[in-house]
């Protein structure tokens, strides 16, 4: 190794060339030992063209020269395929890019070492190189994200990124450069938390989480938690607009508030006004809040969401109409789905309700049409007993098919006013199964096990109750 020594004393006097000839030299040599078990050789050959590397770098500088620096960007592309774990390969690649202003190289030489090294743990020095690069708001590097198939406006995208590899740190750093007034833009949002609320008016805007999830075919829940995460202590507020949020998670948590204490639950995770909005594939994680709320003539269109904890899972009003598929909805404090005042319509497909402490999916107030298919509710009303039903419906219109029901502290049912269709619906382990006062149609349905009575009828004075094809045992 006397001529790395060599190599080493002439670059302290700056003499670049001779370092530069010396450290070829040293490379030649440990070249000429390689054969089939050289790891350890090209560990070092890795660091000798680095420095190789570094001489053309220095000269290059020093004169001015870019035939100088292609050299250097060729050496330190040679030092990485040396040794692809080695950091400073990658730092040296990316001064001599920085200096010729092109990028291109050093982009493409971090993301072949992120897909190589997924699960490595990045350390300071690359997280500055992502961060100076601002390495996630290239094109090519978007394109790479998985969810980046689901971006809507892929033309005008932009990305936020706690580490600060991206356009935005977060999105109070988003909204003080757009405003709160956001027009057909999607924001690509990288793994990590985003603290604040926020607040868009007149909004036209795609936010779509970084990262892949898993649905369980069983339950229709997500088994795996979106690794983007939106943290808030009040409400995220869209109003007047056309809002999509994909693979987002957000979580709300107010130390001290109990879940049974109802003035707290003016609260709401996500509130929209006068707004269309599609969720795909988010979770709502809270204690005490509602997850998601709309009122005033909005149009939520949710597939593949999960709300865990907190009063109420997803409540409507005031005209506005829901359309709920594959999502799940577990242990609130309060009603697992609600459409009340005067919300226009609510339609559940495949969804599944479990361990709600009122109701699983209620109607009432004026709302005006529900509509549940192919759905599971089970265990839920555990604080009203035998006074509720797990479906409970007032004065509207229903339609309730291919559904399961299992609440052992409620009734299954309880319908009051309003007109409705029950089919293919089967009520097991409750309380009563199914309470009636209203015109209701009852066909091809299975009530077993209840406490009490199978189907009920009372203080019912016009309409018809039909009954086809049930059967009712164990009651």
């Amino acid at each position: 190794m006397l001529f790395k020594e060599e190599g080493a004393k002439n670059f302290k006097v700056k003499d670049y060339q001779k370092a530069c000839d010396c450290y070829k030299e040293a490379l030649t040599e440990i070249e000429s030992k390689f054969d089939g078990n050289n790891h350890e050789l090209k560990v070092e050959a890795a660091k000798i063209t680095s420095n190789i590397s570094l001489m053309y770098y220095k000269a290059s500088k020093e004169q001015n020269d870019e035939s100088l620096l292609l050299e250097s960007k060729i050496y330190a592309k040679k030092a990485i395929s040396y040794n692809p774990k080695w950091i400073k390969g990658y730092l040296r690649l990316f001064d001599v890019c920085k200096l010729s202003k092109d990028l291109d190289d050093i982009l493409q030489a971090i993301t072949n070492y992120l897909q190589v090294h997924k699960d490595a743990i990045l350390n300071d020095d690359f997280k500055s190189l992502l961060k100076e690069v601002k390495y996630y708001t290239h094109k090519s590097i978007m394109m790479l994200s998985p969810s980046w198939h689901l971006v809507k406006f892929k033309d005008n995208v932009v990305v936020v990124d706690h580490s600060g590899a991206g356009h935005f740190k977060d999105f109070k750093d988003f909204l003080e450069c757009y405003g709160t007034s956001v027009q057909r833009i999607s924001v690509l949002v990288r793994a990590g938390v985003y603290i604040g609320s926020y607040e868009l008016t007149n909004a036209i805007i795609d936010i779509v989480g970084d990262c892949n999830i898993g649905i369980d075919p069983k339950t229709k829940a997500i088994d795996k938690d979106p690794i983007v995460i939106f943290t808030s202590r009040s409400t995220f507020l869209f109003k007047d607009s056309k809002v999509s949020l994909q693979r987002i998670s957000v979580f709300n948590e107010i130390a001290g508030h109990q879940p049974i204490t109802c003035k707290y639950t003016d609260i709401e995770l996500i509130t929209c006004k006068n707004t269309d909005i599609k969720l795909m594939e988010c979770c709502f994680v809270s204690k005490y809040s509602v997850g998601l709320f709309c009122s005033e003539s909005s149009k939520l269109n949710c597939k593949s969401c999960r709300s865990v904890g907190g009063f109420d899972g997803i409540t409507i009003e005031s005209k506005s109409r829901a359309k709920l598929t594959d999502c799940f909805i577990s242990e609130m404090a309060g009603a697992g789905i609600q459409a009340r005042n005067e919300a226009e319509r609510i339609i559940l497909k495949h969804c599944t309700v479990t361990k709600c402490a009122k109701q699983g999916f209620i109607v009432c107030t004026g709302a005006k049409i529900g509509k549940v298919v192919d759905s599971s509710f089970k265990g839920n009303c555990s604080r009203f007993g035998a006074t509720a039903g797990s479906i409970h419906l007032q004065g509207c219109r229903v339609l309730v098919k291919n559904t399961f029901i299992q609440s052992q502290n409620s009734f299954g049912v309880y319908i009051q006013g309003g007109k409705g269709i029950f089919d293919n619906v089967v009520i097991e382990n409750c309380a009563a199964g199914i309470i009636v006062v209203a015109s209701i149609e009852i066909k091809n349905c299975l009530i077993d096990n209840c406490f009490s009575v199978g189907i009920h009828v009372h203080n019912f004075e016009k309409g018809t109750v039909e009954l086809e094809n049930n059967s009712i045992k164990n009651c």
